[in-house]
């Protein structure tokens, strides 16, 4: 049944279920029609996915009731919560992630300047080294 049923929008509320079968029957053999007019939307189930496919794209061309439709596929509703649970988790793991790498990050910075300082210690107490000026034969180290 996946794929085989729409949901669209924009409907008109005036507009019956005779009407919309009328109009999607254009497209293919209607199962089944639910409108909705209060919410201005409808469902509207094929006997195949063919038909779906070619009404889901050809509505929005064509002009019911002077309104353009929205129609998209319907999905049931524990497979829509099951798609945003995993996008849902993907998004918690992938931050997860990135603030995993930036406290690696953090110590291994932390530990290239405590290295640093350890070297300058031993090479010869901290203290500045001095920058001798001119050619190699004119420098005289003390």
């Amino acid at each position: 049944m996946q794929f085989m049923n729409l949901i669209v929008k924009n409907v008109c509320s005036s507009a019956t279920e005779d009407d919309l079968r009328e109009f999607f029957s254009n497209f293919g053999q209607v199962h089944g029609v639910k409108c909705l007019p209060e919410k201005q939307c409808a469902f509207v189930s094929f006997k195949d996915r063919e038909s779906a496919r070619a009404a889901r794209t050809a509505c929005t061309d064509k002009l019911f009731k002077g309104r353009y439709l929205y129609a998209n596929f319907c999905e049931p509703k524990e497979s829509r919560h099951l798609a945003f649970e995993e996008k849902m988790d993907k998004r918690a793991f992938e931050n997860h992630q990135a603030r995993n790498m930036s406290s690696k990050n953090s110590d291994l910075v932390s530990l290239i300047t405590s290295l640093g300082m350890l070297m300058g210690q031993l090479n010869g107490g901290g203290a500045p080294r001095q920058q001798y000026r001119g050619t190699p034969q004119q420098r005289h180290f003390p």
